[in-house]
């Protein structure tokens, strides 16, 4: 081996104060296409001049994690640095070993690249949207270069042949509605037996109706309630009923839709306002009271007695309303008139309550795929990690490879490693004498299994220094079943001999992988209106408010505009005049504004001094995947976003852009919707 360790090996910038030349009894290179090249060198030190001499663990300032080994040299250790024909390496371990025979030394070097990328363990992330995987593995070598200020030149350290080449993703696995439902074998109560498979199946419905329309505990709790105490949940005709009343929840066909009554009963008190009550006649087939679906609707949006809001709404008005008003609200059940219901549906409270235990309480389970992230550093369970490793966890993920050699770092997948050409050929035609002049010097085939991919191939053969790179292709031919294309996985040099000689591992290429799919989780939304009086009702209303007086034959006092500080209000007095004063505001004032009117903390958490934008909503604010009416809804990259609406509930927001005037939209109408944040909203809320 032609090196002069004396001259080539330095550390810190300086040559080594040891003479070693004439030591030197071995050296090997092993380049592997899942890791590192690395060079061990064998030294003759019987003295043990070379491990006591200090160059190896010369002086310097020990790391912060050190303070308490002053004599430590684990932050040094890497200074050491050798030179092989222009490629850098770094020192990555040394080892005495003594015996009356032997005593040598035995350093190890890697590719310096490597080792660089060793040192650097800050946090790194960013979003797979923003970044391909191939992307961040090159930022990831860039910044380790550029913190060393080693002289590599940015086109020549990093290679990947699709870097900014977006990859398949893996189906995420859909967890909606996976643990929502009845469990099956298990008894449903209905008053004092259980429910039969009629039964069931109504309760299904009817329940998966309510989840769907936001309907919330109280208000599905009386549904629920209603069913059980009118029918125990069987569609009966009206042969199996009383009067002209059928289905589960017992609706009269002349009595099914209630317009405006003259006279109104109170629920809660039994009192009664007015005169006459009036309802109107349906005409047949304007409402199948056997419908589950149907009768399930109108009792939570509508209601059947006096109380013609539903029993989501009758709920949010109520808040201290007992279960079994909210039925007698609906229902107008005369058996209950004089208990507020409570004789009547009272009893059936808390089996209600124990059928949806079983359903699985109220609200929408709804599957929350989060943001896929490419990660490096930082401490994971409780051990730093190293963008080194990261870099090869990363590769592990998609079966890529993501080795360094010859002072670069590659990332590619097995099959572009497969296409290129063969960087040699072993022939077989003319025997062992004919493989024997090619340099082949045995075969061991013991790993060779024909019927798998992954078999793997082990021969020894005489090749120059850094022949036979890592992941490039090897072609046998006349040698049966090992005819082929093969890659080189690992090349063991023995560079000390003469000849040098190597020991190749070939194996087949493995398919890629796809892109993880982001990781999933199931939660429970369980929006609801807001409770009458409440800062969030308020919150809804002003954005309602400011919406009315932009929409059509509305005078529009509304102008998009980026003005701080922001206007003292949303509704100015001169509002209801005739040419009112015009009110300059962007997004995020509008949203501010909204709470302002509704006597709400301000969501900037500056205390309505004029200041704030979505960065600061965003950073006052707590992101939820269970949004309430009155939330924000951000949109843009995080954490400051570029646009921010208020959301007013069933998956709708009301906002400004930079179109004049506010104006309502699906809560996800863009592409880079960011998320829900609620807020401290004050007392009231």
């Amino acid at each position: 081996m032609s090196l002069n360790a004396t001259e080539e090996l330095v550390i810190d910038g300086q040559r080594m104060d040891v003479n070693i030349s004439g030591s030197l009894t071995g050296a090997r290179l092993t380049s592997d296409y899942e890791g590192v090249t690395r060079l061990e060198l064998t030294i003759f030190d019987p003295r043990m001049d070379l491990m006591r001499s200090g160059a190896l663990t010369r002086p310097g300032k020990p790391s912060k994690g050190q303070k308490a080994f002053a004599e430590a040299a684990w932050d040094r250790f890497s200074a050491a640095r050798l030179n092989l024909d222009g490629i850098s390496f770094r020192l990555a371990g040394a080892a005495f070993s003594y015996s009356y025979e032997t005593r040598e030394t035995r350093v190890v070097f890697e590719d310096e690249l490597a080792t660089v990328m060793r040192l650097r363990d800050e946090a790194l992330k960013v979003s797979r949207g923003a970044d391909t995987r191939a992307e961040f593995i090159g930022r990831l070598v860039n910044g380790a270069v550029k913190r060393a200020s080693l002289p590599f030149t940015s086109k020549g350290r990093y290679y990947s042949p699709q870097a900014g080449q977006k990859q398949p993703i893996a189906a995420p696995d859909d967890e909606e509605g996976r643990t929502k439902g009845f469990p099956k074998g298990r008894k449903i109560p209905i008053k004092t037996g259980t429910a039969g498979a009629q039964a069931r199946e109504n309760l299904t419905i009817a329940l998966t109706e309510a989840d769907r329309l936001r309907a919330g505990e109280r208000a599905t709790l009386a549904l629920i309630n209603a069913g059980i105490t009118e029918s125990e949940w069987e569609n009966k005709t009206e042969e199996e009923s009383d009067a002209d009343s059928s289905g589960v929840l017992q609706v009269q066909r002349r009595t099914a839709v209630t317009i405006t009554p003259s006279i109104v009963i109170d629920p809660r008190t039994g009192n009664a306002h007015g005169n006459v009550t009036h309802t109107r006649a349906v005409a047949r087939g304007a409402l199948n009271p056997r419908s589950v679906i149907e009768c399930t609707r109108l009792f939570l949006l509508k209601g059947f007695a006096a109380y013609s809001g539903g029993a989501i709404k009758y709920a949010a008005d109520n808040p201290d309303a007992e279960i079994y008003e909210i039925c007698q609200a609906m229902q107008g059940s005369g058996a209950g008139r004089e208990s507020n219901g409570q004789a009547n549906y009272g009893p059936w409270t808390e089996q209600a309550r124990e059928i949806l235990d079983l359903w699985g309480g109220a609200g929408r389970l709804v599957t929350i795929r989060e943001s896929f992230e490419f990660r490096a550093g930082g401490r994971r369970n409780g051990r730093s990690s190293t963008w080194w490793d990261d870099s090869g966890s990363m590769a592990e993920e998609v079966r890529w490879r993501r080795f360094a050699h010859r002072n670069r770092v590659w990332f590619v997948p097995d099959e572009w490693l497969f296409e290129r050409a063969p960087t040699f050929t072993i022939d077989g035609e003319h025997g062992p004498a004919g493989l024997a002049a090619q340099g082949v010097r045995d075969f061991d085939t013991s790993q060779v299994d024909i019927g798998l991919p992954t078999s793997e191939l082990r021969f020894r053969v005489f090749l120059p220094r850094w022949g036979g790179p890592p992941g490039s292709t090897v072609l046998l031919r006349n040698l049966g079943p090992l005819d082929g294309k093969w890659l080189i996985a690992v090349n063991e040099q023995d560079i000390y001999a003469t000849p040098e000689d190597s020991t190749l591992t070939l194996v087949r290429p493995a398919p890629a992988k796809k892109e993880p799919a982001p990781n999933t989780s199931t939660t429970r939304q369980t929006e609801t209106l807001p409770e009458a009086g409440t800062i969030r009702e308020s919150i809804v209303a002003a954005a309602r408010k400011a919406l009315d007086k932009y929409g059509p034959g509305a005078q529009n006092i509304y102008r998009y505009q980026q003005k701080r500080p922001m206007p003292p209000t949303l509704f100015p007095k001169s509002l209801e005049q005739a040419g009112p004063t015009l009110v300059f505001l962007d997004c995020s004032a509008f949203v501010t504004l909204c709470y302002k009117a509704a006597g709400a903390n301000d969501p900037n958490g500056s205390g309505y001094n004029g200041s704030g934008y979505t960065g600061t909503l965003a950073a006052n604010g707590k992101k939820t995947n269970d949004p309430q009416p009155g939330d924000l809804v951000m949109y843009g990259p995080a954490p400051t976003y570029s646009h921010v609406a208020v959301y007013i509930g069933g998956g709708r927001a009301i906002g400004i852009g930079s179109d004049p005037g506010p104006r309502e939209h699906d809560a996800k109408y863009r592409a880079d919707f960011g998320g829900y944040f609620t807020f401290q909203l004050g007392s009231g809320e």
